[in-house]
């Protein structure tokens, strides 16, 4: 291989900063500039144009669908829902998403042809799947060797309500990841449980498969100031980050604030719940239904907009205990390698055996709540947990596993072998 290797990443989403493949891209950048590698971005945007970087080319071709816009034109909101009919249209017309389109034009595009060229490697990660499309079929024009990152399951797991039900689609979709994971030459998935889902339904690759998590921030040492506690009004203020329903459609409100308020009703301490995120109507629904009862016993409830991301440690330092939700056996939330750098009492809510109750087995912060459980009211688990909210001296974790330093090994080994 020569060196400096020249990389194509594929990332439609490149311009939304609050998109959490962005943040992974970012990872990816980083460690390929440790090599000094030459980086073409090609992303979605509002018109077209070639922008260059410290770290390389970006390249922005215009979205035909108007789904990807230029930063400035990006506007936080509540996320939208669309009519089921609308939906389900979209997702049988385009194969694997409507990012198709936007795809089907990157790829003819004059300015990424030219930039692209000898290229040795075409990185894309998912979701949505349609950008790992368009990587395959560029990789496979250019002659280069094709690395897949899926940060979500495809079929395993599937985020798109069709895929969930329909077999006929899953048929559809499935030859499209078949095909692209036997030309990939790595892929990486985020967890294990992902990766013995993946192995166990495509044969022969398993060699190359590696489990590359999410990782801490560059300067985690953000993530440990401290700001006065919230003891002397005798309140907990509770914190959870980032996106429910809007996620993925299993992750109802209700099953962290359930538990919740079994443990908090007798407990006989004040306090509040703070979410910050990008909600959905029908989260916004959800919630609202338990501002009268958390009320009575003497707790908020406070729905937040996002806020950007440097602003996410004061907010984690401002809080005496952070919450966690993760109805999904494969994936582990992006905001847990926020939390653990900040040194505070996590509730986590999960299935026992999933990817994040495994990882949390080794985290004494973390008070695990079993999600296929939740009838039995285990409000012990609770009451844990606002005690070690109200403490000092809690015993904590922060695994090396999950450094920039470690996961930009595990990336460069994968890449370059």
């Amino acid at each position: 291989m020569k060196n400096p290797v020249k990389t194509v990443i594929i990332a439609p989403f490149w311009a939304d900063k609050q998109h959490l493949s962005t943040r992974r891209i970012a990872r990816f950048i980083r460690w390929l500039q440790s090599i000094e590698a030459e980086i073409v971005v090609i992303r979605g945007g509002s018109h077209d144009s070639v922008i260059r970087q410290s770290w390389g080319v970006e390249i922005s071709v215009r979205d035909p669908l108007g789904l990807r816009k230029e930063p400035d034109d990006q506007k936080e909101e509540i996320q939208k829902q669309y009519n089921p009919v609308v939906q389900f249209i979209s997702d049988i017309v385009f194969n694997p998403d409507p990012g198709i389109i936007w795809a089907k034009r990157a790829l003819k595009h004059p300015a990424v042809l030219k930039q692209v060229a000898g290229a040795d490697f075409v990185i894309a990660s998912s979701p949505p799947p349609s950008a790992l499309v368009a990587a395959a079929r560029l990789a496979e024009t250019i002659e280069a060797r094709l690395i897949v990152d899926m940060r979500d399951g495809w079929l395993d797991e599937p985020l798109k309500p069709l895929l969930q039900r329909s077999q006929l689609q899953r048929f559809r979709e499935g030859l499209l990841e078949k095909r692209i994971l036997d030309q990939a030459e790595q892929i990486f998935v985020t967890s294990e449980v992902w990766k013995a889902l993946l192995v166990k339904r495509q044969e022969g690759i398993a060699s190359k498969t590696m489990v590359l998590t999410n990782g801490y921030p560059v300067d985690s040492s953000l993530y440990q100031k401290e700001i006065a506690r919230q003891q002397d009004k005798n309140e907990i203020r509770l914190l959870y980050t980032g996106r429910l329903g809007g996620s993925r459609s299993t992750q109802h409100p209700d099953y962290l604030l359930n538990p919740l308020w079994d443990g908090i009703r007798g407990y006989g301490t004040e306090g509040e719940i703070i979410i910050i995120g990008t909600l959905t109507s029908s989260d916004r629904t959800d919630l609202a239904k338990w501002q009268e009862p958390l009320h009575r016993v003497g707790w908020r409830l406070l729905l937040e907009l996002p806020v950007p991301q440097e602003k996410v440690p004061e907010k984690l330092a401002g809080a005496d205990g952070l919450l966690l939700l993760c109805a999904s056996r494969a994936a582990i939330p992006s905001k847990v390698f926020e939390y653990i750098p900040a040194r505070k009492p996590v509730f986590s809510v999960s299935e026992k055996g999933s990817a994040i109750w495994d990882m949390g087995k080794d985290l004494p912060q973390f008070f695990q709540y079993d999600l296929s459980q939740q009838a039995k009211r285990d409000t012990k688990c609770v009451k844990q947990f606002l005690d070690a909210c109200q403490k000092k001296d809690l015993d904590c974790v922060v695994p090396e596993d999950y450094s920039d330093e470690m996961l930009s090994a595990v990336f460069l080994k994968g890449i370059m072998k």
